[in-house]
């Protein structure tokens, strides 16, 4: 095994719209367990300043989800199971948290437009 660990760089993008979602506490105290990666705070993330959410940036994530996901596919575990760390989250990944993090940020990206129609929805009928 190797017991050297990669840490992994997210790109800008990606770095901006995770940090956005650094809302339970800071990565630099809690690691992942600041974040909160629900589809109710990427919505309102994405919507910012719009007030809606731009096919083009929901593109542009995953875009860099793939990436993400083939950065780190064939890394090796080190003797702690560890695959990688990435210092913005604060995180080491094994193997299966990696891929947790990945599906689950991708599912919640999906969901976001969603949560914001359905949000609107709310707004209009209380209008």
């Amino acid at each position: 095994m190797n017991d050297l660990l990669v840490y992994i760089e997210l790109e800008p993008r990606l770095s901006s719209f995770v940090k956005a979602c650094e809302s339970y506490c800071v990565a630099e105290c809690c690691g992942l367990d600041a974040f909160c990666f629900s589809p109710l705070v990427i919505a309102a993330h994405l919507s910012y300043y719009s007030g809606s959410i731009q096919e083009e940036s929901l593109i542009e994530i995953e875009k860099d989800l793939v990436a993400l996901e083939l950065q780190t596919k064939d890394l090796q575990q080190n003797e702690h199971g560890f695959i990688c760390g990435i210092e913005i989250l604060n995180q080491l990944f094994t193997r299966e948290s990696m891929d947790k993090l990945i599906r689950q940020l991708r599912t919640n990206l999906r969901l976001a437009p969603k949560v914001l129609d359905y949000s609107n929805k709310l707004e209009e009928e209380t209008s």
